[in-house]
C-alpha cells in the first residue's frame, strides 16, 4: 500500500501548566480536629477561656506559615506551628482574652493562603441595667453588654407568669447601650401562657427576665427594681410668692398632680422628698438651697418655705425642682417650677446696707434689663405724680384756694 493510501490521526493536546498547578496544589486550607475543612473566612465562635485547635493543610509543611491578627492590637504575629505530617501544620491557643481573632495560612512558595476568622466570646451578660420612670408615664430602661448579642428579650415577672414587653426590636446606639421604653398606660401585655395584664400594677418592686443570646447561645438573668428609687416626677405645681419683705421670700407650690411618689399599700403616705431652690439676682450670681421634708403626699400636698435673700429693692428669678430622697442621681430632679419677684425696699437704713449683696456688674442679662425697665417706669410713674400734684397746687394757687381738706370742703386762701 502506498503512502498517498495511508491515514494518519493527529491528536494535538493543550496544556496550561498555571492551570495543572492549580489543580494540584490550589493552596492551603484550614481544617478542624473533627476533619471539617472551612473555607476561607469561615467564622467560627469559641467559647471564653477554651482552647482554639486548628489544622493547615497543602503544599509542604515546611512552606505554610501561619500568622495571627486581632483586632484589638496593632501589628501581624507569626505563630509556631509544628508539623504533625509532610502537609499539616498545627494551631493550639490557650485561653484567648474577649476578642475577633483573624487566623492566615500561606504556602510561601506559591503565595497563595486561607483565612478563618475566630470570635471568642462568652454567654450575654447584663451590665448597667438602669431604668427612670417618667411622671408615671414610661418607664425607660436602658442596659449594656459586653458581649456581642444578636437576639434580646425582656420580661415583667409577676406571680411566676412572664410577660413580653420587648423583643428584638430594641434600640442600639453606637456605645452599645439597649434601650426598652414601657408604657404604664399601654392597653395590655400578654404573657407566654396568653394571660393578659394591664400594664403596671404601681407595685413597689418590679421583677424583671432577660433574655439574651448571641452565637454561642442565651442566658437568662433576674433584674430586681425598686421604683421609689428611679421616679422622676413632674416639676412643682403653682409656684408663687405668698408673702415676700426686702430680704426674705415664702415660697407656696403644690406637689406633682397624680400620685407621682408610690408607696406600699397601706403606707400612710408619709415620703422623704428633697427641695433644690436655686435663686439669681443682678442676672450674675446663682445660689442652690437643698432641702430634705418629710411630706404627707396624700394630704398635705401643698408646700412651703422661706429663703432668705441678700438685696432689697432687687429682682429675683427662682427655679424650684423637686425629686424622691431615695432616688440617687441628677437625672431623678424633676424639670424647674420658675417664678420671678423683686424684694422690697428696706424701710431700715442698717438694714439696707447687707455686705452679702452683690452689686450688678456690666453684663445684662434679659431678665436684669427686664428689671432695670421696671425700675425707669417706676420711678417715671412717681415723678409724674409729684408734677401732677405740683401743677395742681399751683392751680390752687391760681384761683385762691389755699388747700383741700380731706372731706373734699374747699378753704379760700
Amino acid at each position: 500500500m502506498s503512502i498517498a493510501n495511508k491515514q494518519f490521526l493527529l491528536t494535538v493536546i493543550f496544556a496550561c501548566y498555571h492551570c495543572v498547578k492549580a489543580s494540584v496544589n490550589d493552596g492551603p486550607k484550614f481544617r478542624l480536629a473533627n476533619g471539617t475543612v472551612l473555607k476561607n473566612f469561615t467564622y467560627i465562635n469559641v467559647m471564653l477561656g477554651s482552647s482554639i485547635e486548628l489544622f493547615c493543610t497543602g503544599g509542604h509543611a515546611d512552606d505554610l506559615q501561619v500568622t495571627r491578627y486581632y483586632s484589638s492590637k496593632i501589628g501581624i504575629e507569626v505563630l509556631t506551628t509544628p508539623a504533625l505530617n509532610q502537609t499539616t501544620v498545627k494551631v493550639l491557643e490557650d485561653k484567648l482574652e474577649r476578642d475577633n481573632y483573624e487566623y492566615y495560612c500561606m504556602d510561601t512558595r506559591s503565595r497563595i493562603g486561607t483565612r478563618t476568622l475566630v470570635i471568642v466570646d462568652s454567654l450575654p451578660m447584663v451590665t448597667n441595667f438602669h431604668c427612670i420612670s417618667i411622671k408615671l408615664k414610661y418607664i425607660n430602661c436602658s442596659w449594656g453588654s459586653d458581649n456581642l448579642i444578636n437576639y434580646a428579650t425582656l420580661y415583667y415577672v409577676q406571680y411566676s407568669k412572664l410577660f413580653l414587653l420587648c423583643q428584638s426590636e430594641l434600640q442600639r446606639d453606637v456605645q452599645s447601650i439597649y434601650t426598652c421604653i414601657i408604657w404604664y398606660y399601654a392597653t395590655v401585655i400578654t404573657s407566654v401562657d396568653g394571660d393578659f395584664k394591664q400594664v403596671f400594677d404601681y407595685d413597689t418592686t418590679y421583677t424583671f427576665l432577660m433574655n439574651m443570646c448571641n452565637e454561642l447561645g442565651c442566658k437568662n438573668q433576674t433584674l430586681l427594681l425598686d421604683h421609689n428609687n428611679i421616679v422622676k416626677s413632674g416639676p412643682p405645681n403653682e409656684l408663687e410668692i405668698s408673702r415676700k419683705t426686702s430680704h426674705s421670700a415664702a415660697l407656696q407650690w403644690f406637689l406633682p398632680r397624680g400620685h407621682v411618689f408610690l408607696r406600699d399599700k397601706g403606707d400612710d403616705g408619709i415620703e422623704s422628698i428633697d427641695y433644690r431652690i436655686t435663686y439669681m439676682y443682678n442676672g450674675l450670681y446663682q445660689y442652690e438651697i437643698n432641702e430634705t421634708r418629710n411630706e404627707n403626699i396624700f394630704f398635705n400636698d401643698k408646700v412651703g418655705i422661706e429663703i432668705k435673700l441678700p438685696c432689697a429693692d432687687t429682682f429675683y428669678k427662682v427655679k424650684v425642682s423637686v425629686k424622691l430622697h431615695s432616688a440617687v442621681g441628677e437625672e431623678f430632679w424633676s424639670d424647674d417650677a420658675v417664678t420671678s419677684f423683686s424684694t422690697d425696699k428696706a424701710q431700715d437704713p442698717e438694714v439696707a446696707v447687707d455686705k452679702t449683696c452683690k452689686p450688678p456688674e456690666l453684663i445684662m442679662t434679659p431678665d436684669m434689663m427686664r428689671y432695670q425697665i421696671y425700675l425707669l417706669r417706676r420711678e417715671m410713674k412717681k415723678k409724674m405724680i409729684e408734677i401732677k400734684d405740683y401743677i395742681r397746687e399751683l392751680k390752687l394757687k391760681r384761683d385762691g384756694i389755699k388747700n383741700l381738706t380731706p372731706e373734699g370742703i374747699v378753704v379760700s386762701a
